[in-house]
Protein backbone atom coordinates (compact mmCIF):
# COMPACT_ATOMS: atom_id res chain seq x y z
CA UNK A 1 0.00 0.00 0.00
CA UNK A 2 1.66 3.15 -0.96
CA UNK A 3 0.10 6.07 1.19
CA UNK A 4 0.13 9.92 -0.70
CA UNK A 5 -1.07 13.65 1.36
CA UNK A 6 -0.49 16.86 -0.44
CA UNK A 7 -1.58 20.28 1.01
CA UNK A 8 -2.78 23.26 -0.77
CA UNK A 9 -4.02 26.61 -0.10
CA UNK A 10 -7.03 28.50 -1.12
CA UNK A 11 -7.89 31.73 -2.59
CA UNK A 12 -9.05 32.48 0.96
CA UNK A 13 -5.77 31.46 2.29
CA UNK A 14 -6.85 28.67 4.14
CA UNK A 15 -4.79 25.49 3.92
CA UNK A 16 -6.45 22.08 3.01
CA UNK A 17 -5.58 18.83 3.23
CA UNK A 18 -6.32 15.62 0.13
CA UNK A 19 -5.04 12.12 0.86
CA UNK A 20 -4.98 8.93 -1.37
CA UNK A 21 -3.82 5.45 -0.89
CA UNK A 22 -3.44 3.17 -3.44
CA UNK A 23 -1.91 -0.33 -3.94
CA UNK A 24 -0.34 0.03 -7.64
CA UNK A 25 2.77 2.20 -7.40
CA UNK A 26 2.20 3.27 -11.30
CA UNK A 27 -0.99 4.80 -9.57
CA UNK A 28 1.07 6.29 -7.19
CA UNK A 29 3.43 7.75 -9.72
CA UNK A 30 0.10 9.24 -11.30
CA UNK A 31 -1.16 11.09 -7.97
CA UNK A 32 2.57 12.03 -7.51
CA UNK A 33 2.74 13.72 -11.12
CA UNK A 34 -0.33 16.00 -9.53
CA UNK A 35 1.68 17.41 -6.54
CA UNK A 36 0.93 14.32 -4.10
CA UNK A 37 3.94 12.86 -2.07
CA UNK A 38 4.24 9.90 -0.44
CA UNK A 39 4.29 9.60 3.49
CA UNK A 40 4.17 6.85 6.06
CA UNK A 41 0.81 5.63 7.55
CA UNK A 42 1.39 7.76 10.11
CA UNK A 43 1.53 10.99 8.58
CA UNK A 44 -1.47 9.32 5.90
CA UNK A 45 -3.65 9.31 9.40
CA UNK A 46 -2.68 12.46 10.94
CA UNK A 47 -3.32 14.30 7.43
CA UNK A 48 -6.92 12.25 7.42
CA UNK A 49 -7.65 13.09 11.07
CA UNK A 50 -6.69 16.95 9.66
CA UNK A 51 -9.09 16.63 6.65
CA UNK A 52 -11.52 15.51 8.64
CA UNK A 53 -11.28 18.15 11.02
CA UNK A 54 -11.36 20.88 8.32
CA UNK A 55 -14.48 19.08 6.31
CA UNK A 56 -16.06 18.73 9.68
CA UNK A 57 -15.96 22.62 10.43
CA UNK A 58 -17.05 23.44 6.69
CA UNK A 59 -20.35 21.68 7.59
CA UNK A 60 -20.62 23.61 10.71
CA UNK A 61 -19.94 26.47 9.18
CA UNK A 62 -22.41 26.01 6.16
CA UNK A 63 -25.34 25.01 9.14
CA UNK A 64 -24.43 28.28 10.55
CA UNK A 65 -23.65 26.48 13.74
CA UNK A 66 -21.10 27.31 16.12
CA UNK A 67 -18.70 24.80 16.74
CA UNK A 68 -19.48 25.18 20.87
CA UNK A 69 -22.56 24.26 20.37
CA UNK A 70 -21.40 20.65 18.68
CA UNK A 71 -21.88 18.91 22.31
CA UNK A 72 -24.79 20.92 23.44
CA UNK A 73 -28.43 20.54 22.47
CA UNK A 74 -29.88 21.95 19.58
CA UNK A 75 -30.92 25.62 19.43
CA UNK A 76 -34.18 24.76 18.39
CA UNK A 77 -34.71 22.48 21.15
CA UNK A 78 -34.47 24.79 23.51
CA UNK A 79 -37.93 26.63 23.29
CA UNK A 80 -39.31 23.35 24.09
CA UNK A 81 -38.15 23.06 27.68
Amino acid sequence: MVYLHRYSTGADGDTSVEIAAVEDAGYAERFEARGFIRCTPDAFRTAWRMRDQQMLAQLWAALGVEQERAVGEPSSWRGLS
